[in-house]
């Protein structure tokens, strides 16, 4: 029996029909999928950015809370790349975790005064209990006192712009060091280096004595503040396997821990992780320090 092109056609969408029946349609695209939210969040933060009112901002603030809240409780949201957040809204920023099992969005409130709020959620999988958590982040800052040596949670958080995620696991421990900005106020800006993991009943925490600091005193965090008008580097350098930074000094004697006035002044200092610690190095020069093994890099993601 010959069967026509036309029946063979019509065989095989009946096929394509009979199987997607069964296992489900394809998912529409990222875009196609959150198109409602994306538009609504790209019209909230211009409304936020120009307003130039305390109290409208944090009520336009609520409304971006309840739509990204929608997003980050669609599981669906966690596996795609939501890289059309960042290209569309550039004032909302995305981190994921090089192990996949960690997604941050976040932002923040520039108030009139000059000050800074930050907002944001966690995304996590729990392999334990192999199911996403959503965790919003509540910027405490302003309440929070000795912040290098506080331990902290999602509801009591030293509010930043994270833009880079160094990935360590150490002790069977997984630490996501996390790197971020801080606008402070008119006179200074903050660049902070923490780190976040997860108990044993899958609740974040912030902070952890794992930072060794240029007094050899450990510390939960690093913050590091310089003049508004200066700008400092903080990056993970993958090639050497370390946290690079400026090293910041006054611009005079008269200055010391004035930190309105300090600024890079042209040597770098580095942290290094070994043996579950990041261990500080004074004054280095990166020209002359040979590239990690490519198999010992840290995992790392970033933003920006």
């Amino acid at each position: 029996m010959i069967i026509s092109n036309n029946k063979i056609k019509f065989l095989l969408f009946l096929i394509i029909v009979l199987y997607y029946s069964i296992h489900g349609f394809p998912q529409n695209d990222t875009n196609n999928l959150f198109k409602g939210q994306r538009d609504s969040l790209k019209i909230l933060f211009k409304s936020i950015g120009s307003s130039r009112d305390d109290t409208e901002k944090k009520k336009i603030n609520k409304q971006i809370l309840k739509i990204v809240n929608s997003i980050v409780l669609d599981k669906r949201s966690f596996d795609y790349q939501l890289d059309w957040l960042h290209d569309s809204i550039p004032f909302l920023g995305k981190l994921k975790s090089s192990d996949s099992l960690l997604r941050i969005l976040n932002w923040n409130i520039v108030y009139e005064d000059g000050g800074y709020e930050y907002f944001g959620f966690l995304q996590h999988f729990s392999k334990n209990r192999k199911d996403y958590h959503i965790f919003q982040l509540i910027d405490r800052s302003k309440e929070i006192k000795d912040p290098e040596d506080a331990a902290l949670s999602n509801q009591i958080w030293f509010g930043a712009l994270y833009y880079q995620i160094i990935e360590n696991k150490s002790q069977g421990t997984i630490y996501y060091t996390l790197l971020g900005w801080d606008g402070y106020n008119e006179l200074k800006n903050r660049k902070i280096m923490d780190v976040l993991y997860f108990n044993k009943e899958g609740s974040p925490k912030f902070g952890a004595l794992i930072f060794n600091k240029e007094n050899k005193e450990m510390k939960r965090r690093i913050i590091f503040e310089y003049a508004n008008r200066a700008s400092m580097i903080l990056s993970f350098n993958e090639d050497l396997g370390m946290i690079v930074c400026d090293h910041l000094s006054p611009s005079g004697a008269e200055f010391k821990n004035m930190y309105q006035y300090y600024g890079p002044d042209g040597s770098y200092d580095a942290f290094k992780f070994k043996k579950g610690i990041w261990n500080y190095l004074s004054d280095i020069d990166a020209r002359n320090l040979k590239p990690e093994n490519s198999k010992k890099k840290k995992k790392v993601s970033k933003d920006f």
